[in-house]
């Protein structure tokens, strides 16, 4: 049944209006606040259809979720609007109809990145450059000691210009490093044997923990790239709409919180790196980052409360029954399904 045809038939009915103010929150694709301050979304055409059923009328005016939360629980408005959620704190401050839709709390963040990249980033890190420059250092140190022993006594593998004998020296502590061991070059004198000695079993634990290194420098680099549940952002700073459940809920479970004006705003913070993610409602996410194609992943928080979004009523509000027995009535029509499809897609 078309909107304007039910507005239209209420009024010809004659039906008793009450009129009065209506807060609504922008929170896109529930309340969606156009350029020219009227409003659409899947929550105001659901609200037009069941206040015209009851003949409530009401003037909608913007506001933010703290001052709807308190104009609706002080009687100064008749209803609130959004994507507003049901929790035992918000019921115990005002009224609510029945839940016209369920839906988890989500975040967004970054996808991980993909490909070959990932996997030789961290040999191009400072920290990389930094040990192997130290590893370079201690094999020529070798050398070079081996090179004062060897270069007179066994000149036929260490002697030569300087720069010859020392470069032959920084090759026989490579290799032995290495445990390759070619043979080509042998330290005879006592001193020089006592230095090879010494430097195969410095070798050997050299290797060992550089290795160790570079396999924990690429596996933290793997868990850092994959988010797979919200446990993985404990210690990170997480947007949420301030007064919203995701920021109590974050709280209780330990998280940090940074204040956000908007979904919206949040989104493009989290794809441009400022943020690490945002926490909402997971149909605001998903509606959010498809409308601006950012691309980024959204998860569902399992762990979390499930959202039963509500209209906020005024306590012991005399429209509640009415409301109730309307909502049933839209909800129960064809023209429910297709206000969803058109909002959230299949």
């Amino acid at each position: 049944m078309d909107l304007k045809f039910v507005i239209i038939l209420g009024l010809l009915l004659h039906l008793p209006l009450f009129s009065g103010e209506v807060l609504v929150k922008n929170s896109p694709p529930f309340s969606v606040e156009r350029e020219d301050g009227s409003w659409s979304g899947l929550s105001l055409e659901l609200w037009e259809l069941v206040s015209t059923k009851v003949g409530l009328q009401g003037e909608y005016r913007s506001v933010e979720l703290d001052e709807l939360l308190e104009g609706v629980g002080s009687a100064k408005a008749i209803a609130g609007i959004s994507a507003l959620s049901i929790t035992s704190e918000r019921e115990s401050m005002l009224d609510f109809t029945h839940p016209y839709y369920t839906a988890n709390m989500g975040y967004a963040i970054l996808p991980s990145e993909k490909g070959i990249w990932v996997a030789v980033r961290p040999f191009f890190s400072m920290a990389f450059f930094k040990a192997l420059g130290a590893l370079v250092f201690v094999i020529f140190s070798f050398g070079f000691l081996l090179w004062i022993f060897e270069r007179k006594k066994n000149s036929e593998s260490f002697g030569g210009a300087p720069m010859e004998g020392i470069g032959s020296a920084f090759w026989w502590s490579a290799v032995t490093m290495t445990t390759v061991g070619y043979g080509d070059k042998v330290p005879k004198t006592p001193l020089g044997r006592l230095v090879g000695m010494v430097w195969m079993f410095v070798a050997l634990i050299i290797v060992s923990s550089f290795t160790a290194a570079i396999t924990t420098s690429l596996t933290v680099n793997q868990i850092e790239d994959g988010v797979e549940a919200l446990s993985d952002l404990k210690g990170k700073t997480l947007g949420v709409i301030p007064s919203s459940t995701a920021e109590s809920f974050l709280k209780r479970q330990g998280f940090r919180t940074k204040g956000i004006e908007n979904v919206s705003e949040g989104l493009v913070m989290v794809a441009s790196g400022e943020l690490t993610a945002m926490v909402h409602d997971l149909p605001v996410l998903n509606y959010g980052n498809r409308q601006k194609g950012l691309g980024l992943k959204v998860e569902p928080i399992l762990e979390a409360p499930v959202q039963r979004f509500a209209f906020a009523l005024p306590p012991g509000s005399p429209h509640r029954e009415a409301l109730n027995v309307a909502m049933l009535e839209v909800m129960e029509d064809r023209l429910w399904d297709a206000i969803l499809r058109e909002y959230l897609g299949e």
